[in-house]
């Protein structure tokens, strides 16, 4: 059973049409953040089918965008600078 936003491939999703749920979880391509949308979506709007199906990211056993996230920044903060001039005086 389709609704007439499945037959217009819109960009609106009625979450109580099947098609509509598989398309909505269908166009977001990373295979974890699928997942994580699926688990948080069906407790709300039932069981959503075929969301394993359809094109995905090529992330093999780690998440590529969710590495890039949690890489640990350097401590920029901590190097000292090498000062080319002579100190400033501290009087005014």
């Amino acid at each position: 059973m389709t609704c007439k936003d499945c037959e217009q491939s819109a960009y609106s999703y009625r979450f109580t049409c099947e098609g509509c749920k598989t398309r909505f979880i269908q166009r977001e391509s990373c295979k974890y953040l699928r997942k994580v949308l699926v688990q948080n979506l069906e407790i709300k709007y039932g069981e959503f089918q075929g969301w394993k199906e359809g094109e995905t990211c090529t992330c093999d056993k780690v998440c590529k965008r969710k590495a890039a996230v949690n890489k640990p920044k350097e401590d920029w903060h901590e190097q000292q600078t090498e000062r080319k001039g002579k100190k400033a005086s501290s009087r005014r």
